[in-house]
């Protein structure tokens, strides 16, 4: 099978483009021939060295990548977030058309499906109405002009979703996402994600309690790191031990979390890793938090850190319990968006080092019935009917 496999950047950046460089090869085992598209400048990096067909919007120009779609002669369109809608425009009515909805650049002018005024998700349904909403409610940025350039892309998109033969998502809260934006139930597939870090099946060997905690996500507000700091201080003096904790990830806030890591030697800062690097972090450490502030459309970070053998403590947010069942393979924090809540399970983790045992046989149990092989096959077998 010809598939075009279309999304925004040429670079890793986040979990769209982690999710594309992980299926890639499997698809390419599986015989079917492909064509990358993307919005931004190309990269090597998104295809792992890959002797992959590309073109990039940025580099050739739309009329260019046009035309080596029509020569490629796919047999279908395989979009993970592409933000030129001309080209859903163009084949939409000659091939049929897939999408993975990753986030919600569909359904939310600013991306973030959150109000800050109060601070809360939020479950409205994208329109107009989004408008009125979001300066009073603290809904994204403080621009005007912004506000209606990304209303206008984000009415492009919901618009287009019924464009679609099928729409996957990763979590039962995205369906409920895109279900709500008046796209039929039966039309919207729930396939999750696969890992990008393969379980370790000597995980829980000499498994012992090391005092140190890992948070790994994109150094800004939403993934809650701050939060993460807070919670492991408290965590720290509830237990009365000293309790570390190791920050890897990249963003703009990096200079920010680099000071208070000089000045703390309980928060060591490692830079962003790559997955060896993550994979390594994990080995060592008690627990992960995932302190998300915003609704985590799934928070793959999770199901990763067990099939490490090593359980979360998180806020109860978007698509997390998907993966966490509290009081299994992890914890919830009792108040939303609370340091103090997150902190104090995590210390309940950590008291009681038999239960502790429990909780990482029991987190990476839950990670073995993921794999990268049952995803694509999925995909492939979903797309096919």
């Amino acid at each position: 099978m010809k598939i075009i496999l279309a999304t925004n950047s040429g670079t890793v950046i986040g979990g769209i483009e982690t999710y594309i460089s992980t299926i890639l090869p499997y698809l390419i085992r599986e015989g079917h021939e492909l064509l990358l598209v993307v919005s931004g400048k190309w990269s090597s990096e998104l295809t792992r060295k890959l002797e992959i067909r590309q073109v990039s919007i940025e580099d050739s120009g739309l009329e260019k990548v046009i035309e080596a779609i029509r020569n490629f002669g796919p047999d279908l369109f395989f979009d993970n977030g592409i933000q030129e809608t001309a080209l859903v425009d163009l084949l939409h009515e000659s091939i049929p058309l897939h999408k993975f909805s990753h986030d919600y650049r569909d359904s939310c002018i600013s991306g973030m499906k959150q109000f800050r005024r109060p601070f809360r998700n939020c479950k409205e349904k994208f329109g107009k109405r989004c408008l009125l909403r979001y300066f009073p409610m603290g809904c994204g940025g403080r621009s005007p002009l912004t506000m209606v350039k990304q209303f206008r892309r984000t009415q492009i998109n919901n618009r287009n979703l019924n464009k679609y033969k099928k729409i996957y998502v990763a979590s039962h809260w995205m369906l409920e996402e895109i279900v709500n934006q008046g796209i039929k139930r039966n039309k919207v597939i729930k396939i999750g994600y696969p890992p990008t870090i393969c379980p370790d099946p000597n995980a829980l060997n000499s498994k012992q309690l090391t005092g140190n905690i890992l948070f790994v996500g994109r150094m800004v507000a939403a993934k809650g790191w701050m939060d993460a700091i807070k919670a492991v201080k408290i965590a720290s003096k509830i237990l009365k031990k000293e309790i570390t904790l190791n920050i890897a990830g990249n963003g703009p806030q990096i200079e920010m979390c680099r000071s208070i890591a000089r000045d703390d030697l309980r928060i060591i800062y490692h830079g962003n890793l790559d997955l060896n690097g993550i994979q390594f972090l994990l080995k060592s450490s008690d627990a992960l938090v995932v302190p998300s502030r915003w609704p985590e459309p799934f928070g793959l970070v999770g199901l990763e850190a067990m099939g490490q053998g090593v359980p979360v403590v998180s806020y109860r947010t978007g698509g997390i319990d998907e993966w966490l069942v509290h009081g299994f393979n992890g914890l919830f924090a009792d108040e939303a968006f609370s340091p103090e809540s997150l902190g104090k399970v995590l210390s309940e983790m950590l008291a009681d080092p038999l239960q502790w045992k429990n909780y990482c046989v029991n987190a990476f149990n839950s990670s073995l019935n993921n794999s990268v092989e049952k995803h694509v096959a999925r995909l492939i077998s979903e797309i096919c009917s």
